[in-house]
């Protein structure tokens, strides 16, 4: 017998392409692989069956709508998290963070009045023997749990009918996996939006937060449509539950839940280096003479004061400590700045570049001086809630707890209701 391949669930592939806002559901190449997310997929349907008078059966069958429902999940992923989120909270481009040549922040910031302009992706899904595809994916639940063992994401997307037998987009790009464990997270609550991230919640068990219904679909009355038109915003009942021990600070909550006090709540996460960035700057405008630079008990030979990015990056190369993928650029006197590449084994290291002036001449009291200016992977969720009814008292993990509903509000003086910021390295969806 000849071997045929079957459809094997470890090996269905996830592929996504963004759509473009003007052509919502315009099918696109799926030319990015998601690692990090699975996805569920249903295909639904309202079907009406009709039973002729005087028989026991129905002998006839009309299909009135077709879509499709898909539930995601997965861990919380830095490079993941920007696609479900370009769709719940609406789409924004990135742009460039800080001093980084590479890292991009994401800022979302969900209107709090007016419609949201979403993403919507073509998504495929299947393997080299079969795979299906569906366009119109727009994402309308968004949530995750935070516990101290793992951080899980959940979201919901519909979408057009499904469509059956197509070839997977060749050669995707692969979206870099980052996620994000427990360890990296801290939760933050201040009675100001100016003062979040201050004061740390330091007995918080479990966090979870959720963002559902925020689309509905829009069926008009048209014999031309295969299946939903358009999408309708909704009114979604935004809450982030925070588990915490029944405490002093626990317990402190029932004064703010008396009251309708708003507090402001951070949950942010910093994950690894995503931009090993060191900057070196001269001041005292020498005119002659040259410097050195040291790192990790080497030192390089005298540079030109008046040294380009290349050749300082020549003269530091050449330290044994040293990879030759580091990078140094700059105009002629600086400032300069010197990356240990992502992909090297030093990316995550932190050891400081030094240097010395002792050679400069003229100018005035002239000097170099290194600046250390890496990039995290960070997640930050910023939110403003007024907490509701708490649950019954109960046992967490052994820890007498109590958990505490935070209805996610707007604030007329910060003028949101939430924020979400990822910084990563992806540059376009």
């Amino acid at each position: 017998m000849t071997w045929t391949e079957e459809r094997i669930s470890i090996n269905q592939h996830l592929q996504i392409g963004a759509e473009a806002t003007t052509a919502l559901g315009t099918s696109v190449s799926a030319a990015k692989e998601l690692l990090c997310f699975e996805a569920v997929y249903q295909p639904k349907g309202d079907t009406v069956f009709y039973r002729g008078t005087g028989r026991k059966y129905p002998s006839e069958q009309e299909q009135n709508t077709e879509w499709m429902e898909a539930t995601w999940g997965g861990v919380l992923d830095f490079n993941g998290i920007i696609y479900p989120a370009a769709s719940v909270f609406g789409n924004v481009a990135p742009t460039s963070y800080a001093n980084s040549a590479t890292a991009k922040s994401w800022a979302f910031a969900p209107p709090i009045t007016g419609s949201i302009v979403p993403r919507t992706y073509t998504v495929e899904q299947g393997d080299a023997s079969y795979a299906q595809k569906s366009t119109y994916n727009l994402f309308t639940d968004l949530g995750y749990t935070i516990t101290r063992k793992d951080v899980k994401m959940t979201a919901k997307t519909i979408s057009q009918p499904i469509q059956t037998g197509i070839t997977l987009t060749s050669t995707p790009t692969i979206v870099a996996l980052s996620p994000i464990p427990a360890k990296y997270f801290s939760i933050y609550m201040d009675t100001t939006s100016a003062g979040l991230g201050t004061t740390k919640l330091t007995k918080v068990l479990q966090v979870q937060y959720t963002m559902p219904a925020t689309y509905g679909p829009f069926w008009p009355i048209n014999a031309a449509n295969a299946s939903f038109t358009n999408h309708l915003d909704l009114a979604p009942a935004a809450t982030v539950k925070i588990f915490m021990e029944a405490d002093s600070v626990g317990l402190a909550r029932v004064a703010d839940w008396e009251a309708g006090t708003t507090y402001f709540l951070r949950n942010q996460a910093i994950g690894l280096i995503i931009d090993n960035l060191q900057i070196g700057t001269i001041t005292g405008g020498p005119t002659g003479g040259t410097f050195t630079l040291t790192y990790k008990g080497q030192t390089t030979a005298g540079i030109a004061y008046n040294a380009t990015g290349a050749t300082v990056q020549t003269a530091f190369r050449l330290l044994s400590t040293v990879p030759a993928t580091t990078t140094v650029t700059g105009n002629a006197g600086g400032p300069y700045s010197i990356v240990f590449s992502p992909t090297d084994t030093l990316a995550q290291d932190t050891t400081a570049i030094t240097a010395s002036g002792a050679g400069f001449t003229g100018g005035s009291t002239p000097a170099i001086a290194i600046a250390a200016s890496q990039t995290y992977a960070t997640l930050t969720h910023d939110m403003a809630i007024k907490f509701g009814e708490p649950s019954q008292f109960q046992d967490k993990d052994g820890v007498f707890a109590i958990e505490w509903t935070g209805n996610i509000v707007e604030d007329a003086t910060w003028g949101n209701a939430q924020l979400l910021t990822v910084l990563n390295l992806i540059t376009a969806l």
